[in-house]
């Protein structure tokens, strides 16, 4: 039913479109989406991140200060994962030796969140 309503609206667009904007749309009906779900990682206590944690959203729920540790190591670039602070303590992001984050503030108060992303060797920012 939805493909179906989908494909009504192109319809009507493409009767009215220029040729560019055609081709445009054809290329854009064209293209496939892909949506994975992410593993969802429960933590309590300080954390040193790993390869598995690509990808991953972290939900951290500690009953005192923690501190997620971002390892050196071999990262494909762009690698990433979400860190939730779930709780009323301060969660912090910190670097082992040799690595490089580029980042606002290293520590996310209560309900705080940020995103890392691998975006060169040994290099990450913190969003």
């Amino acid at each position: 039913m939805a493909d179906a309503i989908v494909q009504t609206h192109i319809d009507t667009f493409l009767q009215s479109a220029s040729p560019e904007e055609a081709r445009a749309a054809i290329e854009v009906s064209n293209t496939t989406t892909t949506v994975t779900n992410l593993s969802v990682i429960n933590i309590t206590t300080n954390y040193t991140l790993s390869l598995s944690d690509n990808g991953a959203y972290i939900r951290i729920s500690p009953s005192d200060n923690v501190v997620v540790t971002v390892p050196s190591g071999t990262w494909p670039l762009g690698s990433g994962m979400v860190l939730k602070n779930t709780s009323a303590y301060t969660m912090g992001v910190s670097a082992a030796a040799g690595v490089t984050l580029y980042y606002s503030t290293s520590s996310f108060g209560p309900l705080g969140i940020t995103q890392l992303v691998n975006v060169g060797a040994n290099t990450w920012d913190v969003l």
